[in-house]
């Protein structure tokens, strides 16, 4: 996805509960590249925070234009004490619309009285 400025991504997520440990890291990369290196953590949601029944959370990516990935890691501390699956649903990514996009919706805009006038006048 090709975005100007800002972006946000949300979706719903929860736990299975009754095991500590769950959390999950949100990750970008506007390299244009799949290697994994080249993903950069946007947040995370950590066991402390993660929800039982279904939350909603949103993040916002901040680091230009780019041609943008986004990534979700699923870690556990230590799976001998903790851990054990999490869903997640519902994912949405929010663009910023490019300026093609705006310069048409203005042109619209400054023309749509025009064209309403003209209308009026033909009737």
């Amino acid at each position: 996805m090709t975005v100007l400025g800002y972006t946000g991504i949300s979706f719903d997520t929860r736990t299975a509960g009754g095991f500590p440990g769950d959390n999950l890291e949100i990750y970008y990369n506007n390299s244009g590249t799949l290697n994994i290196a080249d993903f950069v953590l946007l947040g995370s949601i950590t066991s402390a925070s993660y929800p039982v029944d279904w939350g909603n959370f949103d993040f916002t990516y901040t680091a230009g234009t780019a041609d943008v990935r986004f990534a979700f890691r699923y870690t556990v501390a230590n799976t001998n004490e903790g851990g054990d699956y999490i869903g997640i649903d519902s994912v949405n990514i929010r663009g910023v619309p490019e300026p093609e996009a705006l310069g048409m919706l203005a042109a619209g805009l400054v023309l749509m009285p025009l064209a309403l006038r003209r209308r009026r006048k033909l009737a």
